[in-house]
């Protein structure tokens, strides 16, 4: 099914025309103001969104409790939230594609990577029962029905890019980590991941190019200040989970960042 051309004024925001509540600026008036560029104020795409990626975010996601002061209890604390967060939204993703025709196999890849997303959240907070350290889940509000152009714009930001960085920096773990155990569970969570990240990229495939010239060119400017974005924010100094204070991280960032805009520049 070929996604409906959509009329520049109902292009980002809601079929009633109201404000989005899920974070895209829009214009409360008609519309037409096209979502504000990533970097240049709180995210336009999840409520709160972390500036490390760690899973797929979900709109309306509520901010954490600040954290920890110890950098270790925090990052825990982090990866059961946001992995259970992502749960949301590939059940969300899942519904959307389904909604606007999209191919059965992409729907089931989403579907799927709900129920990974849930294994990773217990995984992580099996890795962090034994120094214990839990945390709550984190409120994910309701969002407004959005359209085609809406969607393959957080698809695209939160899958294609954060969600594929965030696949090459669980893979680093599992080759750094000293434990086993750990090294064993980041692997599986990269793999995981790094699937996840390949739906997103084949989403972008079908979505995007039904969507008119301007949205496509919006779209893919977010997706490339978002990459940029990435070496801006260091990963935190953990050696037991594999995370150490050089310069590895930052390049392989800089490497991803350039492969996404070559990506998103075509």
């Amino acid at each position: 099914m070929v996604v409906p051309p959509q009329p520049p004024s109902t292009l980002w925001c809601t079929p009633t025309r109201k404000p989005s509540a899920i974070g895209i600026t829009v214009a409360p008036s008609h519309c037409t103001v096209p979502p504000k560029p990533v970097g240049s104020g709180p995210s336009n795409i999840p409520q709160c969104a972390d500036p490390r990626p760690l899973g797929r975010t979900p709109a309306g996601l509520a901010c954490a409790p600040a954290p920890d002061d110890d950098p270790r209890v925090a990052y825990y604390q982090r990866a059961i939230q946001l992995e259970a967060a992502s749960v949301i939204a590939f059940e969300r993703l899942a519904r959307e594609l389904r909604q606007l025709g999209a191919p059965a196999a992409l729907i089931v890849r989403a579907e799927q990577a709900a129920v990974d997303e849930a294994r990773h959240a217990a995984q992580m907070r099996a890795l962090a029962a034994p120094l214990g350290i839990d945390a709550a889940p984190l409120q994910v509000a309701d969002i407004e029905p959005r359209t085609a152009a809406m969607i393959a714009l957080e698809n695209a930001v939160e899958g294609c890019v954060r969600e594929g960085y965030a696949a090459i920096v669980a893979a680093l773990q599992a080759r750094r980590a000293p434990a086993p155990a750990f090294r064993t569970t980041m692997a599986a969570i990269a793999d995981d991941e790094a699937a996840h990240a390949q739906l997103a990229w084949d989403v972008d495939a079908w979505l995007r190019p039904r969507l008119p010239a301007a949205a496509q060119a919006i779209i893919a400017a977010q997706a490339r200040a978002a990459a940029a974005a990435l070496a801006s924010v260091p990963e935190p100094a953990l050696p037991a989970e594999g995370l150490l204070a050089d310069a590895v991280a930052g390049q392989l960032a800089t490497a991803y960042a350039a492969r996404c805009a070559a990506a998103f520049a075509a």
